[in-house]
């Protein structure tokens, strides 16, 4: 399943948080638990223990799409909350699913 959206502005947000943590992003990619980065609900960063969790073979399957496409549909109306609204909250729990629709859960913390 691919779920890379083509819209150049989700891409050019990418390559902007790359270009504004740099070598961090070599950091979270040795942490073993999954790390979504987002700008707004748009998914910029996925690290590698992230991408083996979800069953993605490429970060540029993820990066671009909406953090919605990967949520349970049980969870998706707390995303239309807004991340400003879901950021008062320390820890979230929702599920993910993975590239196979297979259900993970995970917490989500939001700054």
């Amino acid at each position: 399943m691919n779920l890379a959206n083509s819209a150049p502005t989700a891409h050019n947000q990418a390559n902007s948080l790359k270009h504004q943590i740099g070598d961090r992003l070599a950091i979270l990619d040795q942490i073993q638990n999954l790390i979504i980065l987002c700008r707004d609900t748009n998914i910029a960063y996925v690290n590698d223990a992230g991408l083996g969790l979800l069953g993605f073979g490429s970060a540029n399957e993820l990066v671009g799409s909406d953090l919605e496409s990967i949520i349970h549909a049980d969870y998706l109306e707390l995303l239309s909350l807004g991340m400003e609204i879901l950021s008062d909250e320390k820890m979230i729990p929702l599920k993910f699913l993975d590239c196979n629709g297979g259900v993970l859960d995970v917490e989500m913390w939001v700054q």
